[in-house]
């Protein structure tokens, strides 16, 4: 699944030092679009994304003309027997993982 994040350009490596994406989960077969009582957070992915270069993000401009990074990842989900795993996937290298207890 494909997410995106923007990050302004001023001060972005220090933001991207601690990047923190909530994941949720729903028991219901239709996913809403929407929050409801079904959803709830199962994990909280923190990573560090300082490391990446800037010139692999995306360079973007607001309508009021601030000019902002998108930085475009993967949540990759991994579930076993026991657990699952989570981890975040730019230009298909790790950058951090959770694991969940079930």
């Amino acid at each position: 699944m494909g997410w995106g994040r923007p990050f302004a350009k001023e001060g972005c490596t220090e933001r991207l030092k601690q990047v923190r994406e909530s994941l949720y989960i729903c028991n219901v077969d239709e996913a809403p679009d929407h929050f409801t009582e079904d959803v709830f957070n199962v994990c909280t992915l923190e990573v560090n994304l300082s490391a990446i270069r800037h010139d692999l993000f995306r360079n973007e401009k607001s309508s009021s003309g601030q000019e902002y990074y998108r930085v475009l990842f993967d949540i990759v989900m991994t579930p076993t027997s026991a657990n699952i795993l989570f981890h975040l996937e730019f230009n298909g290298a790790s950058y951090g993982s959770v694991q969940v207890k079930y």
